[in-house]
């Protein structure tokens, strides 16, 4: 992982500009790998943490284990909140919230 330091520096000097090129090249490299939604989406979030958190690149094979295992990890805890806690949201309940919800 980069130092706490480095990972600072990004959080305080990135602007959108640079989010934005990371997020582009991460797109590009995410199209490399031959996945479906919605191992996409993870693939996608598993190589921008990479870019942004760690000093070494992935290898291919370790970031599809990564991304599947959030992904498990991600559907598990969304089961465990709806059978135990009953607790849903849909997709518009969620979009509502973004663009009206807190400032």
């Amino acid at each position: 992982m980069k130092s706490e330091e480095e990972q600072r520096q990004i959080v305080d000097n990135f602007a959108f500009e640079d989010y934005k090129a990371l997020f582009d090249d991460v797109i590009t490299e995410a199209n490399q790998f031959d996945v479906e939604e919605p191992l996409r989406k993870w693939v996608i979030r598993t190589l921008s943490q990479e870019k942004l958190y760690y000093e070494t690149d992935l290898t291919d094979e370790q970031v599809i284990t990564l991304s599947t295992e959030a992904m498990k990890h991600d559907i598990a805890w969304k089961m465990v909140a709806k059978e135990q806690y009953n607790i849903h949201v849909t997709e518009e309940e969620i979009d509502r919230y973004i663009q009206q919800g807190p400032e």
